[in-house]
């Protein structure tokens, strides 16, 4: 039988390329496609072309994790100390990609890179249960004089209608009165 459909490979042509960033003040010796090349090409340099294509459409992680480079760079306004002619001109060029460091630092990050900083987050700010901070700002009032538990209506109104504050009486009653007798028979 004749074969209609033979299979064809595309392997793309990589070749080495001396890119600069403006905003990072470096040149960097990468590899690219012919198409990243045409595409940096297009967009005057390296900096527009990542500040300006999505992060889905670099599809690299190089590429990627320069993005975030050159905007934690442009949030924090690290570029050029010395130069403040050229500092000034990179900030008016690149004005409408600043963005704050909090969410320059998620940019260009991978999925498991994304969930570990997550964690970090999460794990770094443990909660205080509220009842520790109702119960510091009572005794504080107590402490003052402020309050008094014993004229207190509310306190009273929901005392005689809360079970287990009834329940509780009773087992503060029950405990005392055996705490008493174990003394005696000492």
């Amino acid at each position: 039988l004749p074969r209609h459909w033979i299979p064809h490979f595309f392997f793309p042509r990589l070749k080495n390329v001396v890119v600069y960033s403006e905003i990072l003040n470096k040149h960097m010796k990468i590899v690219v496609t012919e198409r990243t090349c045409r595409l940096i090409d297009k967009h005057f340099g390296l900096d527009s072309y990542l500040l300006e294509t999505p992060e889905i459409d670099i599809a690299s992680r190089l590429g990627n994790r320069l993005k975030r480079e050159i905007l934690l760079t442009l949030a924090k306004d690290t570029y050029y100390p010395d130069d403040q002619e050229r500092h000034d001109f990179i900030k008016r060029k690149y004005a409408k990609f600043v963005i704050p460091v909090e969410e320059a630092e998620w940019i260009g990050l991978d999925l498991n890179e994304a969930c570990r900083k997550q964690q970090e987050i999460e794990e770094s700010v443990k909660p205080e249960p509220e009842k520790y901070k109702f119960e510091l700002e009572l005794v504080k009032r107590l402490a003052s004089g402020d309050e008094d538990p014993d004229k207190d209506e509310i306190v009273k109104e929901l005392e005689s209608e809360s079970v287990v504050a009834e329940k509780a009486k009773k087992m503060m009653r029950s405990a005392k009165n055996l705490i008493s007798r174990a003394r005696q028979v000492r």
